[in-house]
C-alpha cells in the first residue's frame, strides 16, 4: 500500500488506527524504528514531558537552537490547523511530500516484520499493529533522519515510559510539570503520574524539572535511575519585572534584562537551562528566542476590533491555576467560553477561575481528533454547576459552538471587558478559525 497525498493517508489512518486508540507500550513501534534505524535521528534530541507546558517548552527550546545555528526538527502535538503542524523542521511545518514518503517507509517496514523464517520454513504472522500516534512519531522520526537535522525536540503524547517518542536516546530529559490529566492511563496522584513522566529519565543524562513542587517519586526515579537531576527553584530559577525578566542557574549561566517572552517565563527558563546543559548560549540567542518562540493557544492575547481575547488550551485544574496567574486582574468584566472533552474535571476547572470569571458559557466539543470524546456545552454546564460552589453568584449556561457565544458576547461586552477562550483544542481551533484575518 502506497499513498502519495497526505489526505489519503490522514484518511487511512482515521479509518484504520483512529487517534483515540491509545495503545501504551514500545516494544511495536521500536521494532519498526529498529528495521528504519530511527533510535537516534539526530546528535542531540531532547525529550520533552509533562502535564502541561510541553508545547512552550519545545519552541523555545527550538528557537535557542537555532538561534545558535542548528537546523532543529521539532514535534508538537496536536495540530490546530494542519496536520502538518505536528512535524517542524527549523521551525516550520514540513511539506505534504516528505510526511507520505516516511508513512510509506513505515508500511514497508512494518510489513516486512510481518513475516519470519524458522527452522528454514517460511510462517507468516500479522504485522505489528502501530496507533495513530505511533506513525506521526515514526513519520517524525523519519522526517529528522532524511533532512539530516542536527537536533531534535520530540515532544511527549502521553505520560512518559510508555510513550512512543520514548523509544529514543535523549541527550536531555525535560519535566515541565506534574498534575492530574490523562488519569485512566496514568494514575490518579501526582506521585504516580510522575512516576510514569519520570520513565524519559536516562543513566547519566540531564534531566531538567521545571517547577518548585517536585513530586518525591521524581527524585527518587532519579536516583535509582542514575538521572542527573535539575530543579527549578533549586538549581536554576527565573524572576520577572514588569517589561523584563531574568534567567539565573547555579551552573553560571544568567541572562539579565531580557524581552518578556511569548511563552510563558517558566517554561522560557525550563529550556534555557536544558539547553544550556549542552549548547554555549548568548545573549543574542535567548532575546531572539523570547521574540521569536510563540505557540498558538498557550495564552494567547488578541483583539477582533470588538474583544479583548484571551485563547488558552487550559483542559485540567493544573493548567486551569497556571492559567489564572497569567490573567491577573481585569478592569472590567471577564466572561469565559469553555469547551472539554469527556473526563475532564470541569467542577475543578471552574473552581479555581471562578475568582476571575463572572460568566461562564460552555460550549460543544467535536471534531475528527476527538471523535468519541466529544462533550456537549449542556454536559459541561451540568458538570460545573455539580458543585455548589461553582455556580454561586455565577451565570452558567451553554451554547453550540464558540461562534454562537462570540456573537452572544459582542452583544454582552463592552471594554474594558475581557473574553476568555479556553479548554480543549478543538475549541481553540475553533477561536482561530473565526478571528483570523480574511
Amino acid at each position: 500500500m502506497e499513498y502519495l497525498h497526505l489526505g489519503d493517508w490522514l484518511n487511512y489512518l482515521e479509518a484504520h488506527q483512529p487517534e483515540t486508540d491509545i495503545e501504551l507500550g514500545l516494544s511495536r513501534v521500536g521494532a519498526v524504528a529498529n528495521v528504519l534505524a530511527l533510535r537516534k535521528p539526530a546528535d542531540l534530541c531532547f525529550l520533552v514531558a509533562g502535564t502541561n507546558g510541553k508545547g512552550s517548552s519545545c519552541v523555545f527550546i527550538e528557537s535557542l537552537l537555532m538561534a545558535a545555528g542548528f537546523t532543529v526538527g521539532t514535534t508538537l502535538s496536536p495540530h490546530l490547523t494542519h496536520f502538518n503542524e505536528r512535524i517542524r523542521v527549523s521551525g516550520s511545518p514540513v511539506e505534504d511530500g516528505l510526511i507520505c514518503q516516511a508513512f510509506n517507509a513505515i508500511e514497508v517496514a512494518r510489513r516486512t516484520l510481518g513475516s519470519s523464517a524458522s527452522q528454514g520454513v517460511s510462517q507468516a504472522r500479522k504485522p505489528p499493529h502501530l496507533t495513530y500516534f505511533e506513525m506521526v512519531i515514526l513519520a517524525a522520526l523519519y522526517v529528522f533522519k532524511a533532512q539530516s537535522v542536527d537536533a531534535c525536540v520530540l515532544e511527549i503524547g502521553l505520560g512518559g515510559r510508555l510513550d512512543a517518542a520514548n523509544i529514543i536516546h535523549p541527550d536531555v530529559s525535560i519535566i515541565t510539570s506534574i498534575g492530574l490529566d490523562h488519569q485512566e492511563f496514568l494514575g490518579h496522584d501526582r506521585e504516580t503520574i510522575g512516576r510514569e513522566k519520570a520513565g524519559i529519565m536516562r543513566s547519566d543524562v540531564p534531566c531538567v524539572y521545571g517547577e518548585t513542587d517536585m513530586p518525591v517519586s521524581i527524585g527518587a526515579s532519579a536516583e535509582s535511575l542514575g538521572a542527573i537531576l535539575y530543579r527549578m527553584g533549586e538549581d536554576f530559577e527565573y524572576s520577572v519585572k514588569t517589561d523584563s525578566w531574568s534567567f539565573k542557574s547555579n551552573s553560571g549561566v544568567s541572562f539579565d534584562y531580557l524581552p518578556l517572552p511569548l511563552v510563558a517565563p517558566i517554561n522560557a527558563a525550563t529550556a534555557i537551562e536544558a539547553v544550556s546543559k549542552k549548547v554555549l548560549l548568548n545573549l543574542d540567542h535567548v532575546r531572539g528566542a523570547c521574540s521569536k518562540a510563540g505557540l498558538p493557544g498557550r495564552f494567547e492575547q488578541m483583539h477582533d476590533g470588538v474583544l479583548n481575547l484571551v485563547i488558552d488550551v487550559a483542559h485540567n485544574p493544573h493548567a486551569a491555576r497556571f492559567l489564572l496567574a497569567q490573567m491577573g486582574e481585569c478592569p472590567g468584566r471577564t466572561v469565559c467560553i469553555a469547551g472539554f472533552l469527556t473526563g475532564k474535571d470541569v467542577a475543578g476547572i471552574v473552581k479555581i477561575l471562578n475568582t476571575v470569571v463572572d460568566e461562564w458559557i460552555f460550549v460543544d466539543t467535536g471534531s475528527d481528533f476527538v471523535s468519541g470524546r466529544a462533550q456537549t456545552g449542556i454536559e459541561s454546564a451540568e458538570l460545573a454547576n455539580a458543585n455548589s460552589d461553582n455556580a454561586t453568584h455565577r451565570s452558567v449556561h451553554a451554547m453550540k459552538s464558540v461562534k454562537s457565544a462570540l456573537n452572544y458576547c459582542r452583544n454582552v461586552t463592552v471594554l474594558p471587558d475581557r473574553v476568555v477562550i479556553m479548554g480543549s483544542f478543538d475549541v481553540v481551533q475553533q477561536a482561530h478559525e473565526i478571528t483570523k484575518p480574511r
